[in-house]
């Protein structure tokens, strides 16, 4: 990840201002639970993870997605605190409070947390848990641990191995392949970019090429095609 163009705020704005902004981007780009959950989860601890860390480091929130929804091995839908999607590295930032994830939580809760995390592993996010009390402590060291993920990101593997499908494939194919995975295996080209962070047609072209490869099936609404499938083998 090319870290420089990151360094420094925008003109003008102030943390809240920005903050405001990008919020109600997300709030106005969902429905339902999603937009729900978006309202209710966004809490202090989220919110000073920004403030304290990563408006400090970063000065924007571009490459960020509050709750963002994704589907567990049960298929039942769980929210990430944040999704960091690092020029094809994804990340799951998860602010976690001593007392909700620790002092109260039974075998069954940690159980399920540990399944989680794997789960999330397997579909190619990677973790980064950052400790409530850290934020209100230590954010520099917080802040400098981020800096040093931000700046090897680039350095990430990203090729799929064992699904036949890695030779040939870019950061861009790796990425909506995953996406992909996560999302149940059907995804729309408008959602996928805004996910991985490119441009729509350039997901729209990635996905017909995987789609001609036969990693993909295009499906088609009014003479168009509207979505892609994966192929169930690969899902």
């Amino acid at each position: 990840m090319d870290f420089s163009r990151h360094a420094g705020h925008r003109r003008g704005q102030s943390f809240d201002s920005a903050h405001a902004a990008w919020l109600q981007r997300h709030v106005d780009a969902r429905t339902g639970e999603r937009k729900d959950r978006l309202r209710r989860g966004h809490a202090h601890g989220e919110i000073l993870f920004l403030r304290a860390v990563w408006w400090p480091l970063f000065g924007h929130f571009d490459d960020l997605h509050p709750e963002y929804e994704v589907k567990d091995w049960r298929g039942a839908a769980c929210y990430l605190d944040f999704a960091w999607f690092a020029e094809g590295v994804r990340f799951n930032i998860d602010v976690k409070g001593f007392g909700p994830h620790v002092q109260q939580m039974d075998r069954s809760g940690y159980r399920r947390e540990a399944m989680r995390e794997m789960f999330l592993h397997s579909h190619g996010f990677r973790t980064l848990t950052v400790a409530y009390d850290s934020l209100k402590e230590e954010p520099d060291q917080v802040r400098d641990l981020i800096a040093q993920i931000a700046r090897s990101g680039s350095d990430f593997s990203v090729g799929i191995k064992g699904d036949g499908a890695g030779e040939g494939m870019n950061r861009v194919d790796a990425a909506l392949l995953r996406y992909a995975r996560v999302h149940g295996g059907d995804i729309y080209p408008f959602k996928a970019a805004e996910a991985i962070g490119v441009h729509r047609r350039t997901a729209a072209i990635h996905l017909k090429r995987l789609a001609e490869k036969g990693l993909f099936e295009s499906v088609a609404a009014g003479g168009k095609v509207c979505r892609y499938r994966l192929r169930p083998n690969l899902a």
